[in-house]
């Protein structure tokens, strides 16, 4: 681009000045169509032996995921959330050695 001293520096006195104001305005903005998640509640069921299964016990997780799109539910068993477990301390591990280089 061939711009010419006078715009360079104009240029620059206005992203200086107006700038970090249009970063974070654009920082909340997601144009991928994912909804933001803004907060995770769980709870803990148990499922008890009943007259068809007189063994059963199986503990399962209920999650709330609140998003900007209202809230979403979801039921993992505990396998399922034994793996969940596992892939995010994967990523929390990649995110921590990234911070650290």
């Amino acid at each position: 681009l061939d711009f010419n001293d006078e715009t360079v520096t104009t240029f620059l006195d206005v992203w200086q000045e107006l700038g970090p104001s249009v970063s974070n305005r654009l920082r909340n903005v997601s144009r991928s169509g994912v909804p933001e998640l803004l907060s995770v509640d769980w709870y803990l069921q148990l499922e008890r032996a009943n007259r068809f299964e007189a063994a059963k016990r199986e503990p399962k997780v209920q999650l709330k995921l609140t998003t900007d799109q209202g809230e979403k539910y979801e039921e993992m068993s505990f396998e399922q959330l034994k793996a969940l477990n596992y892939t995010l301390h994967e990523i929390q591990d990649k995110v921590d050695s990234l911070m650290q280089s």
